[in-house]
């Protein structure tokens, strides 16, 4: 038999990227398959892949291949003779189309590509079982929205481009990016000169991560950079359909527009499947089907029908499953879920629809609220977690439409949620607007709020803002017939007291605690203030009697199923062991808290004992595993937007300076960063795998064995604050200033602490006396060094190792300006969740006190450090600044960038960056007087005018026009 004479494989214009693995994977599956069907999402790239698998097959000496375009097809009687007229079948009598086709293909090697195959997915699916059953050797390769259902085929669901790192800031960390390289090979094509820079990458990574790496809808995008760029289109998504309204004049109909593509889908749906996919769109989120039927449900859709619709939207592509533990859970892709809005706000019911999925997660976080922090709250706290999205949608519904009460309810009811999930900052704010809504709302619900705010800005160490919170609170308890909640009210307030150091009003707060809680049975609430207590104990030298009073309330926690208790008990049983040196006991409780916060989900329950077990690990000698935990602990409390408890600060310094003194530089970067880089359950795990104290000392241990504890009473340790006024302490003592009685001994020490690798006599005399001859700097030098080691107390502080004269680092030394420049640079790399790069850079910039030295009499050798740290700072505060002006935090912002200035008055960004806050906030005259003052600087100080952005953009604020 001759070949037909087949249509060949259409001719693409444009180059094909990305998708090597998959045309690998599915050359190799189509060898071993007879039907193979890529199913997808519209403009997810289906025929591109099809096309690409067809035409290896003919380059590689495979079958024949006939490609048929079905997309023209209007019926299911079109679909055999458009596949016959793609095999050059002629009508021959009375044959049929099918046996016609039959007696071309034959029983020899053949491939046949059926494109397109959703909108006749029946015809397709009988002919192709016909086909497969008379033709032995015919394989077919279809591409369509949905499977066709015939038995052994192989349904392929065609993945979205690789998308760009979240944290991916340059253009070379986006080269690996598949979505990146499409939408950089199409700009190219209608624009010649586009390239990729690093300032553009943000931009463009956005662009692909919001259109779910969808090959169309990139396409789409990149179109318009002739008229717009990266970061304009990134900015103009939110109204992609008319954004991504104009395709190409040659593709055909459907790929010509975004909606057009979700159009072709949708159209093909039963009509309660349409009502379900608007409804739907409702979800900010993923959502699980008992969402979907507590929030779609109602006329015309019953409740049992969900789950038949939901289904035909997972087969047709418009929704994906993402399988879980427990349950599967679905999610629209973004540009989906616009187009359901969309329709949803055509139907008229988007008003009703929207009303029902606020109160299904009201109720949802009113039914987790009573039983968060017990043990069994584990499923809850993940439920929530799942629903935060639209938690948080059902939120800023009731904000923005000024209900209050729903307002109030919602922040009340997922307080708790946001502590124990680390969401803070974000915990805070919603609180702040929710209960700044006008309108009565209920004043249970109020107070709880108050009072989970308080604990947060307590967490976060606003002891002062915590304070008001709970004052207002305990207001509105005494008003309530809920003792229980003024009993707790009491007790946070004799937390606030005690860390502000008012240990006798803590008490009194504590002892009226107390008594509600006795009375009401609130046995949980009993345990807590006995760890209240045992903290004024411990923190007045009684670890005895401290220790004593935890025991009881973890008994207490025990009996009342209050793990949240537990994990703080067992936290502090621990560090009063590691303390007295029974370090087998403190790796036991620390290993016990960590297991208990991690089921419980409590993650700074978690970082709190990473860092425990750092230090632990620490006094063990495993110093590279104390590296690795404490950058896993200060990853997670950066990612909290949360800092060490002030009990815990000082032990977890001695640690950090104990284990990073006694390991290299460069191994304890590598290790720290591992750490940093650990997933968290990971770095939990790792923590709980080995107990890293076998055979270290316990209790009773001799001074000699236990010499090498950071804990040691008689280790001394040197703590230097040169950023502003000049503070030493030693073993943490101020150092008398009698003790320096010449200047440079203590210069020298300065001069030594600020290098910590050492440097010479000879470099030490060329700084210190610049013109003495070499016996002159030996004799000054060794004097000096003399005086220094006298005042230290110690000869050992200053050590010689290869010619190098150093303080000796395994003693335990502290330079806030290094601490200030490490934890700056690590803020700085940060490309994560703006709110946690904020609370970071703010921890990092609240180390300066001011300019290094400034009160200090030392040589010119400091000069280069303090211009240093100076730029450090203003770059550091800038950043800080462009990320508040960016999160809408204007009155921040405009402090940042004021103190900018008041560093360096010539920095013409923050200048114009002040002058966009400012105007942004409202206050534009004095935005434009600012713009005068940095005019008469530019004038007096480098006879130069301003850039012309900053002019634009003064000229902008001038007329009144949006900045």
């Amino acid at each position: 038999m001759t070949a037909p004479p087949l249509s060949a494989l259409p001719v693409q214009l444009t180059s094909f990227v990305g998708r090597g693995a998959e045309t690998e994977a599915l050359a190799r599956l189509l060898e071993g398959t007879r039907l193979l069907t890529l199913t997808g999402a519209g403009g997810s790239g289906k025929t591109r892949l099809a096309l690409e698998v067809a035409a290896r097959f003919a380059r590689e000496g495979g079958p024949p291949v006939a490609w048929v375009e079905l997309a023209p097809v209007r019926g299911d009687e079109g679909v055999a003779p458009q596949v016959a007229a793609a095999l050059g079948v002629q009508e021959v009598g009375a044959r049929s189309t099918l046996e016609g086709i039959v007696q071309v293909v034959g029983d020899r090697p053949f491939l046949l590509a059926l494109d397109n195959c959703e909108h006749v997915v029946d015809a397709c699916a009988r002919l192709a079982d016909a086909l497969l059953r008379a033709c032995p050797s015919l394989r077919i390769l279809a591409t369509s929205r949905e499977a066709l259902g015939v038995g052994g085929e192989r349904a392929w669901l065609v993945p979205a481009l690789s998308l760009p790192p979240e944290r991916a800031a340059t253009a070379a960390e986006l080269g690996a990016s598949e979505a990146v390289r499409l939408f950089v090979e199409r700009a190219r094509g209608v624009d010649p000169g586009f390239a990729l820079t690093d300032a553009g990458a943000a931009a463009v990574a956005q662009l692909c991560r919001r259109l779910d790496g969808l090959p169309l809808a990139i396409e789409l995008a990149a179109a318009r950079v002739r008229v717009l760029s990266p970061a304009q289109l990134a900015a103009r998504l939110d109204d992609r359909f008319r954004l991504l309204g104009t395709g190409g004049r040659t593709a055909v109909p459907r790929h010509r527009t975004l909606r057009a593509v979700i159009d072709w889908s949708h159209d093909l749906l039963a009509e309660r499947e349409r009502v379900l996919f608007r409804r739907l769109s409702t979800f900010a989120g993923d959502f699980a089907l008992e969402d979907a039927e507590g929030v779609c449900a109602g006329a015309p859709l019953e409740g049992g029908e969900v789950l038949d619709a939901l289904s035909a939207l997972v087969d047709r592509s418009l929704l994906a499953v993402r399988p879980g533990e427990g349950e599967a859970r679905y999610a629209f892709l973004e540009s989906v879920r616009e187009y359901g809005r969309e329709r949803l706000r055509e139907s008229g019911e988007a008003g009703e629809v929207e009303r029902r999925h606020t109160a299904y997660f009201l109720a949802l976080a009113e039914e987790c609220e009573p039983i968060v922090g017990a043990v069994p709250a584990t499923g809850w706290l993940e439920r929530l977690e799942h629903a935060h999205d639209d938690l948080r949608a059902a939120l800023r519904r009731a904000v923005d439409g000024g209900d209050a009460e729903i307002a109030a309810r919602l922040a009340a009811g997922l307080s708790l949620f946001w502590r124990l999930r680390g969401h803070m900052a974000e915990g805070r704010r919603w609180i702040r607007e929710a209960l700044a809504v006008p309108g009565e709302a209920p004043p249970r619900a109020r107070a709880v709020a108050l009072f989970g705010a308080g604990n947060m800005a307590a967490v976060q160490g606003d002891w002062a803002v915590a304070k008001g919170l709970f004052e207002e609170c305990l207001a509105l308890c005494r008003t309530l017939p809920h003792p229980e909640w003024t009993a707790r009210t009491l007790g946070r307030l004799g937390s606030v007291a005690f860390e502000q150091g008012d240990l006798e009003g803590s008490e009194r707060f504590y002892d009226e605690s107390w008594a509600l809680a006795r009375d009401t049975g609130d046995r949980a609430w009993m345990g807590v203030i006995l760890n209240n207590r045992g903290a004024v104990a411990e923190l007045r030298g009684d670890d005895a009697r401290a220790a004593a009073l935890y025991e009881e309330g973890l008994a207490l926690a025990r009996e009342a199923g209050y793990a949240g208790g537990a994990i703080v008990f067992l936290g502090n049983l621990g560090r009063i062991a590691h303390r007295g040196g029974d370090w087998r006991r403190a790796s036991a409780r620390f290993r016990e808290s960590l297991e208990t916060a991690w089921a419980l989900g409590d993650r700074y329950g978690v970082a709190s004992e990473l860092s425990d077990l750092a230090g632990v690990a620490a006094v063990a000698g495993d110093l590279e595993r104390a590296a690795r935990l404490f950058g896993a602990a200060e990853a997670l409390f950066t990612a909290l937007g949360a800092h060490h408890a002030p009990m815990d600060r000082p032990q977890h310094d001695r640690n950090l300076a104990h284990a990073r003194s006694r390991l290299s530089a460069d191994a304890w970067e590598r290790a720290w960063a591992e750490g940093e880089a650990m997933p968290l359950e990971e770095a939990v795990a790792y923590a709980i795998s080995a107990d890293p104290v076998e055979g270290a000392p316990s209790a009773g241990a001799s001074s000699t064995d236990s010499a090498g504890s950071p804990d040691a009473k008689r280790a001394p340790a040197l703590r230097v604050r040169a950023l502003g006024p000049l503070e030493i302490e030693l073993e943490g003592r101020p150092m008398d200033p009698a003790a320096w009685r010449h200047a440079r001994p203590r210069e020298l020490l300065l001069y030594l602490v600020a290098h910590p690798e050492g440097r010479t006599r000879e470099q030490i005399g060329l700084v210190f006396w610049p013109d003495a001859t070499a016996a002159q700097v030996k004799n000054n030098f060794h004097v000096t060094l003399h005086h220094l080691r006298k005042a230290l107390g110690a000869p050992g502080w200053i050590g010689v190792e290869g010619e190098r004269y150093r303080v000796s680092p395994e003693r335990g030394v502290e330079l806030d300006a290094a601490l200030f420049e490490g934890e700056l640079r690590a803020a700085l790399r940060d490309t994560g969740d703006p709110a946690a790069r904020i609370a970071r850079l703010e921890a990092a910039l609240g180390l300066w006190r001011g300019e290094f030295l400034e009160d200090a009499a030392a040589g010119d050798w400091h000069l280069e450090i303090r211009d240093r740290l100076r730029l450090r700072y203003v770059e550091g505060m800038a950043a800080l600044g462009t990320l508040l002006l960016e999160s809408g935090a204007l009155d921040r912002a405009v402090e940042a960038f004021e103190r900018v200035l008041a560093v360096d008055d010539l920095e013409e960004g923050a200048h114009r960056a002040l002058m966009l806050a400012l105007a942004r906030r409202g206050d534009r005259a004095r935005a434009l007087r600012q713009y005068e003052r940095l005019l008469a600087l530019l004038d007096d100080e480098l006879g130069a005018d301003p850039d012309a952005e900053t002019v634009e953009l003064a000229a902008r604020i001038q007329r009144a026009e949006p900045v």
